[in-house]
């Protein structure tokens, strides 16, 4: 079985924590490496040591926020899926996605099994 690397990124690190929990409590035993990081910047330096098959972004962080750490690291190369994960899901704020390649948009407060799926569904479009 393949092992994946993930790289979530969220300026909560409560939340982070309890990402990972879900995420070790669901089933994702697929993942054999979790980065957290609180900012784009910290994400841009963690997407030039690592190789992740799948990114779980915020969109509202501080220092660098998840649509330009996005935009950012696609436009040098980044092909993975990347999941948005954000309480703001305005219209506003998706339109400010449009113009990137974003596997799935999910909004918080969030299902843990729907985030454990998703995530493994972006894997298996990796595979």
């Amino acid at each position: 079985m393949k092992k994946y690397k993930l790289l979530i990124l969220d300026d909560e690190e409560d939340l982070l924590e309890i990402i990972i929990d879900i995420l070790q409590d669901g089933g994702v035993a697929s993942v054999s490496e979790i980065i957290t990081v609180i900012n784009g910047i910290e994400g841009k330096q963690a997407v030039s040591e690592h190789e992740f098959d799948c990114i779980v972004s915020d969109i509202n962080m501080p220092r660098m926020n998840g649509i330009t750490f996005v935009r950012e690291v696609q436009e040098e190369g980044f092909k993975n899926p990347i999941i948005f994960l954000s309480a703001h899901g305005d219209p506003e704020t998706i339109k400010r996605t449009e113009n990137l390649e974003i596997y799935k948009f999910i909004q918080k407060p969030f299902d843990g099994d729907d985030l454990c799926e998703t995530i493994l569904e972006a894997f298996k479009v990796n595979s």
